[in-house]
């Protein structure tokens, strides 16, 4: 065992779940410890070899994958106060009027009056528009803006429902209950009708089949664009 290559036998640690030799490699015991004692000829041959490996690959030894979680992108905080770096603004009041153009100084002197924050709202005017407002509930309202728009941005995906032109009256109603389900959260559907063989010289009727699986929704929809024809079906986008 490599246990009985050192003296000092609490550097294995035996109730890990690593392996004897994982833990002997990634402590570096060889280097760590190099008065170690050899007791039989296969541990002379591991330990030469793992001298070795050390020499040539010194920061394979103790380099573990370290997986973190990914910081969530926080919106940009615009110039407030003195952060600004311009001369001459437009500033604009807490509820919209329009309060003409002056220069910095006056207008943190009037934010400061009003006991609020003189924050950049379009910095790429000619001057740039400032506002008097909390800066911390602006940043705040912003964040809760980005995060409607992710939700209603994933609630807008595409979902897909297939039906074939012989298909039973079982395997329909679940179709119709998917696309159903789909529809009320938002979601659009493409219905794809596969035809075979010499289905696909029947595409008025697959076509008519297609419009009567939308009129036996529950949940009323209505058709984006007109029905799309490919080599392998048809296709419909369905929305609310």
């Amino acid at each position: 065992m490599l246990w009985k290559l050192t003296e000092n036998r609490d550097l294995f640690d035996h109730e890990r779940h690593y392996s004897v030799i994982y833990d002997f490699i990634a402590k570096k015991a060889i280097l760590r410890y190099p008065s170690l004692t050899v007791c039989q000829p296969a541990d002379t041959l591991i330990l030469l070899f793992l001298r070795f490996y050390f020499f040539l690959f010194p920061h394979m030894a103790s380099r573990r994958r370290r997986f973190r979680a990914r910081p969530k992108p926080q919106p940009k905080r615009p110039p407030t106060n003195e952060e600004i770096a311009v001369s001459q603004i437009r500033l604009v009041a807490a509820d919209g009027q329009q309060l003409g153009v002056m220069s910095k100084q006056e207008a943190l002197a009037k934010a400061q009056e009003l006991g609020t924050d003189l924050v950049i709202v379009a910095e790429k005017a000619d001057p740039p528009v400032a506002r008097l407002l909390d800066v911390g509930k602006h940043m705040y309202e912003k964040r809760k803006k980005q995060a409607k728009q992710k939700v209603k941005a994933k609630s807008s995906n595409i979902k897909g429902v297939r039906i074939g032109f012989k298909t039973g009256e079982h395997d329909w109603q679940l179709r119709l209950h998917q696309a159903e389900e789909f529809l009320q959260e938002g979601h659009k559907v493409r219905l794809e009708m596969r035809l075979r063989g010499r289905e696909k010289g029947r595409l008025d009727q697959a076509e008519q089949k297609m419009r009567e699986f939308v009129t036996a929704l529950a949940i009323p929809a209505r058709i984006e664009g007109s029905v799309g024809r490919s080599p392998r079906g048809l296709t419909i986008m369905l929305t609310r």
